[in-house]
């Protein structure tokens, strides 16, 4: 635990010891205490806000904390206590590794970190410390140690050196500005300048209430009717709700899928009879056809028959040939054996082949011999085409295939009345009316919900439009009743504003003036050969400047500008109201013993507060020799101690645990208790 100064006469607490032994990390300690971050750091690094060998020893499923305790003090006791805690927990043992925010630095995946805030504030007029939230601490912080100052409370020897590069062209223009808190006339500069344009757009409006009022009516009509519209559906859908609730209950009671079935099995049997009437039209027309076809054919056969008799008896008597051409006979004379027309084999000297001879002898080859034979043939046909064997299997056939027709179709009206019995028992058409009430309903029903919609983003829209119109009404009200002092708060607006860009101007350069002033004195007090330099110049740009007695820029050392960042600080924290604590790491660095001596002795008159310096033991201790021949000099140590500014001195001190860790212990070396 580190007690630093409260004693206004003794300032001065100097925390010292070798590079390494963590005087940095002090600092930090402190800035993260306050803002939940360190003040400058690479988190790409093993080295995070907790010791990375402490977690290295952490077990699976384990946790441990690190946390940083500040107190602060008033003239009645402690007035706030801040506690911020960092809780590393192991949650797997793995390899790979990652940016870890919270601890700032590259650890494992198998580690997760959580931030916690604890604050204390002692109100006013009570002598306890009260706990509060998490978000009202963060806001009690950044009011009494504003994060944007942090720079000028707690600080290192980085910031100094910025004053030998010049890198941030706007450090100086800023240091004034945040210190003396200038951006808060902007902020309400803006503000006037935001209220002057309300003011201006509200002049522009040239609408008549009359006006606003008529569209407004419409407006209202027009929701009105929506509204009943609106109504109306509503209960429709009621209507519809009710209407369905007794159409399921109704088809709940009765069979509308069996009724579907008998349905189809009466279109099925309905459509087959159909077929079986064609087929059975079919069938009779073609036995109608046959019968007129054939009736002729049988009434002539007898009148064949005899004819037929005739030429047979002609041709036995010898009066006609045979019906058989002469060639053929030719031929079988000629080759015996021959074979018959009736499939017999005729030998050369047989009976058949001797009245075959002399069948030849009687055959006369002529158109007209030929043409008996031709009408043989075709009276032949007609008498086998109208025997009666084949006409009566043909009529069978036709009667046959109409019974079988008939008989289906007797079958399948069986079928059809035991369909339409069971049809008949059941209110098929009000089922099925109930079935396209249902789905009739409920297409309406989403119909009347994209209406309801529709009609629910109209109302809301023309409800706005009310609303809006109705603003618009109440601010020309507003206008026609008070542009005169709408007029006059813009002139005093831009008036105010005009005043506090000049105050604002007056100010920057009056508080510039005053930090040029204090760094000169400061910086000529503390530095060496000060005989070289005239004065310290915050120029145009805000560049800081030293020049010698004829007004020339002077080229300055290391030292010397680590000196004239230390007299911009004092300066500028000399135009604050707040009297904040001040904590600097390697204020002594980069500068010479006698500039040390100076800025050791000088420091604590000029900032006038809680003074913790991080030096290294040889800035602290050491005394050299002024030169080569010269005297040596005093330490830093001597100085403050002769001076009496002194509080108390702490050594970092190096440690080593049973592992052969090394650590830091703070020891307590002197004290003017």
């Amino acid at each position: 635990m580190l007690e630093l100064s409260t004693d206004v006469n003794r300032p001065i607490t100097i925390i010292h010891g070798k590079n390494g032994r963590g005087k940095t990390t002090i600092l930090n300690a402190i800035v993260w205490a306050l803002y939940g971050k360190q003040k400058r750091g690479d988190i790409t690094t093993d080295e995070g806000i907790m010791n990375k060998y402490v977690i290295e020893q952490l077990q699976e499923g384990k946790s441990i904390d690190t946390y940083v305790e500040l107190w602060l003090y008033d003239n009645e006791g402690p007035q706030y206590h801040i506690k911020r805690t960092l809780t590393a927990t192991k949650t797997a043992d793995v390899n790979k590794r990652q940016i870890d925010i919270k601890n700032e630095s590259h650890t494992s995946q198998g580690l997760s970190f959580m931030l916690n805030l604890l604050a204390y504030h002692r109100p006013y007029g009570k002598h306890q410390l009260e706990l509060v939230d998490e978000s009202t601490a963060q806001l009690m912080i950044s009011r009494i140690f504003p994060e944007k100052l942090s720079s000028y409370i707690l600080f290192d020897a980085e910031l100094l050196d910025e004053f030998l590069t010049q890198s941030d062209k706007d450090l100086v223009k800023k240091g004034i500005e945040e210190i003396s808190g200038l951006p808060l006339i902007d902020h309400v500069a803006e503000g006037l300048e935001e209220t002057q344009q309300k003011f201006e757009k509200k002049l522009k409006k040239d609408v008549s209430v009359e006006d606003l009022n008529d569209d407004k009516e419409d407006l209202e009509q027009k929701k009105s009717g929506m509204v009943s519209k609106e109504q109306e559906y509503a209960h429709e859908l009621e209507e519809i709700e009710r209407n369905d609730s007794e159409c399921l209950k109704y088809l709940k009671t009765h069979g509308e899928a069996r009724i579907s079935d008998k349905e189809e099995q009466l279109e099925k049997i309905r459509s087959e009879v159909k077929i079986l009437n064609e087929q059975i039209n079919k069938h009779g027309d073609e036995l109608r056809e046959f019968i007129l076809s054939h009736y002729y054919k049988l009434n002539l056969r007898n009148e064949f028959g005899i004819v037929m008799q005739k030429f047979q008896d002609w041709e036995n008597e010898g009066r006609i040939p045979p019906p058989i051409s002469s060639a053929m006979l030719d031929e079988m004379i000629r080759s015996p054996p021959s074979e018959c027309v009736c499939g017999r084999t005729i030998e050369e000297n047989s009976v058949e082949m001797e009245k075959i001879k002399q069948v030849r002898e009687k055959i006369i080859d002529s158109v007209i011999i030929q043409e008996i034979s031709r009408g043989r043939e075709r009276l032949s046909t007609m008498l086998e085409n109208t025997s009666n064997e084949k006409i009566s299997e043909a009529y069978n056939d036709f009667r046959n295939k109409l019974a079988q027709c008939r008989e289906q179709r007797r079958i399948k009206r069986i079928e059809e009345k035991d369909v339409l019995e069971y049809l008949g028992g059941h209110p098929v058409e009000e089922i099925k009316e109930k079935s396209r009430l249902l789905k009739k309903n409920a297409e309406r029903r989403t119909a009347l919900g994209m209406e309801f919609t529709r009609l629910s983003d109209g109302i809301e829209d023309v409800g706005g439009k009310i609303t809006s119109i109705q603003k618009k009404i109440d601010s020309a009200t507003a206008i026609n009743k008070g542009n005169d002092n709408i007029n006059k708060k813009i002139d005093l607006c831009v008036l105010a504003n005009k005043k506090l860009r000049t105050l604002k101007t007056e100010l920057l350069l009056d508080f510039k003036k005053r930090t040029e002033d204090a760094t000169s004195k400061y910086f000529l007090e503390i530095t060496s050969d000060n005989k070289d330099f005239g004065a310290v110049k915050i120029l145009d740009g805000f560049k800081l400047k030293v020049v010698d007695k004829n007004g020339l820029y002077k080229k300055l050392s290391a030292g010397q500008s680590h000196c004239l960042g230390l007299s911009y600080i004092a300066a500028i924290r000399k135009i604050t109201k707040q009297n904040y604590f001040i904590v600097i790491d390697s204020p002594l660095h980069n500068i010479s013993q006698e500039e040390r001596l100076e800025l050791i002795h000088y420091l604590p008159r000029y900032l006038k507060t809680q003074l913790t310096l991080l030096v290294t033991d040889t800035e602290y201790t050491a005394k050299p020799q002024k030169d080569i021949r010269g005297p040596q000099l005093e330490s830093v140590r001597d100085v403050i101690i002769r001076d009496g500014t002194l509080w108390k001195e702490y050594l970092l001190e190096e440690v080593k645990d049973s592992n052969g860790s090394v650590g830091t212990k703070i020891v307590e070396v002197r004290s003017v208790d």
